[in-house]
């Protein structure tokens, strides 16, 4: 249990990381985009020309960002499916040996109980023996009483 616990505190860990480097992408995405915004305003061309490199520039971005997406989604969703397996085969794993400790138990307890019994019967045996032992030797000296 201690080793799931580890574990689950170095995928956090991990998530975490992914999660700082999508940041840095995203920052370093708008960076750039504002980047050649300003590029494309700031160059000497004519009115025609700018709004062409702008519209040209924003449906091209506007691309990359929707392929980005996609992909971040197809990861996640990977990443679901993944989370989900593992946590099946958990519970599974968890359900096997619960089942393995339970039959070893009444394994133990079916043991236990026959024990019980054979103690019981040769308690009763040696007990019956004594009792009888007792009369005989009581019968023997009436015997020799009279």
């Amino acid at each position: 249990m201690l080793k799931y616990f580890e574990r689950f505190q170095k995928e956090r860990s991990k998530k975490e990381k992914k999660d700082t480097a999508k940041k840095v992408a995203a920052g370093l995405t708008a960076g750039v985009a504002v980047g050649t915004t300003a590029g494309v305003l700031l160059a000497p061309k004519s009115g025609k020309e700018t709004r062409e490199d702008i519209s040209n520039k924003a449906t091209e971005t506007l691309e990359k960002s929707k392929e980005t997406l996609s992909e971040k989604a197809q990861k996640i969703s990977d990443m679901k499916e993944e989370a989900k397996e593992k946590l099946s085969s958990k519970a599974n794993e968890i359900s096997e040996k619960k089942e393995e400790a339970k039959d070893k138990l009444s394994g133990k307890a079916n043991e236990i109980s026959e024990t019980k019994e054979e103690a019981k019967e040769k308690i009763e045996e040696i007990v019956d023996d004594t009792i009888e032992t007792i009369q005989e030797k009581s019968e023997t000296l009436k015997n020799k009483k009279m």
